[in-house]
């Protein structure tokens, strides 16, 4: 039973961070309902992306794979050196391997968020 509220909490989070506080899809001017299923499509993946890399950011100890590609961490290692701040406070303090780590599988895949390859 408790599985099962945290779920319903994450969907809850996905459902936020779709609407009014994070990217306000019900804000949008597309009138076609093929445009906004579209819409919809692209927001949810984007969402699940953003709670991916929040729940990486609160559990750094699962490693990037689970949210990001090998492609897609290798770019992030050339990139992340020429973005970091100055200071350690503008620094990234995760490890690559650990960078962005996202969310699901594993031994918390029951409680992680679904996985996405693509975005």
């Amino acid at each position: 039973m408790i599985r099962w509220y945290t779920w319903r909490w994450q969907i809850e989070q996905l459902f936020a961070t779709i609407k009014t506080a994070g990217l306000n899809l019900e804000a949008t001017q597309l009138e076609s309902i093929a445009a906004i299923q579209r819409l919809t499509v692209l927001a949810l993946s984007v969402a699940v992306r953003i709670l991916q890399l929040i729940q990486g950011r609160d559990n750094p100890d699962l490693p990037a794979n689970i949210a990001f590609s090998h492609e897609q961490q290798q770019c992030l290692s050339i990139l992340a050196p020429t973005i970091d701040g100055k200071t350690r406070l503008q620094q990234n303090p995760y490890p690559p391997d650990r960078r962005g780590g996202g969310a699901g599988g594993g031994e918390q895949g029951e409680q992680a968020l679904p996985q996405s390859r693509g975005a």
